[in-house]
């Protein structure tokens, strides 16, 4: 008894520390579950980058540098008056390239179908800042025509500067324009770059992704992990129920994902075993939920038979008056049962169904009633729960779910407690949170919630426990095939 109370205790203490740490951790998670979407949206950033990478043609770039010199002069100060000289004319040299004056002879010496214009285009004049440098950058398509481009087109340049300068300039030398650096044929084009493209279409892909996990985890406000849970209250989490996807799969996988489930009601019944029914707290418990479809039915029967199964008498009643599902799910006649206890046409033992070998006893919801909310709320339902926790180990109470109607409310009042049980991907935080409320505001004692319908993390979470079927399956191949060779 003490165990049990210690264990419970400290499952609220951890649930209460980690809540107290969760805040980024918890959004984390909440983003990392759309793991999936966001490498798509990565991996076609790349798929995209890459194929217009590929659609884009090469182009190769060749360049020619220059250097401007103005000799005024033979003082320290002449000179410096020259240099800044050179400095003024290098920005009127750079616009002077470009000018049908220097490229002309260009046209006509390559014999290029172009026009000055349509050549411009194809170059880049430049010049570092406070130098008297001009470079001269000419792309094209063909490696070959960038190189005779740039090269071309700065000794045009010279020539024209050359040219247009004083009469006076050009026979004492004071300007000058020498080619001191010429083209030379490019072995890598300068675009595409295909590393540099994907690296932005990888850091564009990376920050959409996160993106757009952000914005789903804030606008999704469903229930998906055990974190959503754990956000809302300190109540235990007693268990997370694998979904059992076995006519999706076949072979060794069907086998894992059935283990996986079974594994999962045996947990959940080994801790709901730790919430101390048969001590201090009464042995009736009701099973809800916030919506239908929410699977609580599922968890009733197969914690039922799983309790059972570990050498417990269980009592599993179908309360739900309106849409009652227990008894078709167990194949037992559910026209006699709960509904004529409560309008006192009989006593429990008249009804109550007991299955076979197991030590499961079944009280079906009988005939539908007009006013169920009212016979769950009489004083035959609490003299029903009574005899029934003196008779049975665990008496489980399957109830309609909470916020359609009232009735699971009011039983659950009567009850020792109530287990809410919460789907993964259904269920939204607000319902589950008004669910609990409503369970709270009736002094309802929540003793657990249940997440139902958890995607398996992966093929190697049970692969430990999974060995020893493994094995039994391979000694039954063996024998079978032995077998065979021997009749042969």
């Amino acid at each position: 008894m003490l165990l049990r109370g210690h264990h419970l205790a400290s499952l609220i203490f951890s649930r209460m520390e980690r809540t107290k740490t969760m805040g980024l951790s918890h959004q984390a998670a909440r983003i990392a579950r759309f793991w999936r979407s966001a490498l798509l949206i990565f991996l076609l950033s790349l798929g995209v980058s890459a194929g217009l990478t590929s659609l884009q043609t090469p182009v190769y770039t060749a360049a020619s540098t220059m250097y401007i010199t103005v000799g005024a002069g033979e003082s320290a100060g002449e000179l410096s008056d020259g240099a800044s000289y050179a400095e003024d004319q290098v920005s009127s040299y750079m616009r002077l390239a470009l000018t049908e004056e220097v490229l002309a002879p260009v046209l006509e010496r390559l014999d290029l179908n172009l026009t000055p214009a349509e050549l411009a285009e194809q170059l880049v004049v430049s010049s570092p800042d406070a130098t008297t440098m001009i470079e001269v950058s000419a792309n094209s398509e063909d490696p070959k025509e960038a190189m005779r481009l740039s090269h071309e087109v700065a000794v045009s340049l010279i020539d024209t500067i050359l040219d247009l300068s004083p009469k006076e300039a050009r026979k004492s030398g004071i300007v000058n324009a020498t080619l001191v650096t010429d083209a030379t044929l490019p072995l890598y084009p300068s675009s595409p770059r295909p590393v540099v493209n994907l690296a932005v279409a990888a850091a564009i892909g990376l920050f959409l992704g996160l993106a757009q996990g952000l914005a789903r985890s804030y606008f999704d406000t469903r229930v998906r992990g055990v974190e959503d849970l754990e956000s809302l209250s300190t109540v235990p989490i007693l268990g997370e129920v694998r979904r059992l996807d076995a006519g999706r799969a076949r072979g060794s996988v069907r086998a894992r994902n059935e283990w996986a489930y079974r594994e999962s009601i045996r947990k959940l019944r080994t801790n709901f075993g730790f919430v101390d029914l048969g001590g201090s707290r009464r042995r009736s418990t009701v099973i809800t939920s916030a919506l239908s479809g929410e699977g609580k039915t599922s968890v009733a029967v197969n914690l039922a038979w799983s309790l059972t199964a570990a050498g417990h008498s269980v009592l599993l009643i179908d309360a739900d008056l309106r849409q009652p599902q227990i008894a078709s799910r167990l194949s037992v006649d559910s026209e006699l049962g709960l509904c004529e206890i409560l309008m006192n046409r009989g006593k429990l033992s008249d009804f109550v169904v007991r299955m076979y070998p197991h030590r499961l006893n079944v009280l079906a919801a009988g005939s539908l009633p007009p006013n169920p909310a009212e016979l769950l709320g009489s004083v035959a339902w609490s003299h029903l729960l009574s005899e029934a926790e003196r008779s049975y180990d665990y008496v489980l109470v399957d109830s309609p779910p909470l916020l359609p109607v009232s009735d699971a409310v009011i039983m659950a009042a009567r009850a020792g407690g109530a287990i809410l049980v919460a789907r993964s991907g259904k269920v939204r935080v607000p319902q589950f949170k008004s669910a609990l409320q409503a369970l709270q505001n009736a002094s309802v004692t929540p003793l657990g919630f249940v997440l139902n319908a958890v995607k398996p993390s992966g093929a190697r979470e049970y692969a430990y426990y999974m060995e020893p079927v493994r094995r039994q399956q391979g000694r039954r191949r063996l024998r079978r095939s032995g077998g065979s060779r021997a009749d042969g």
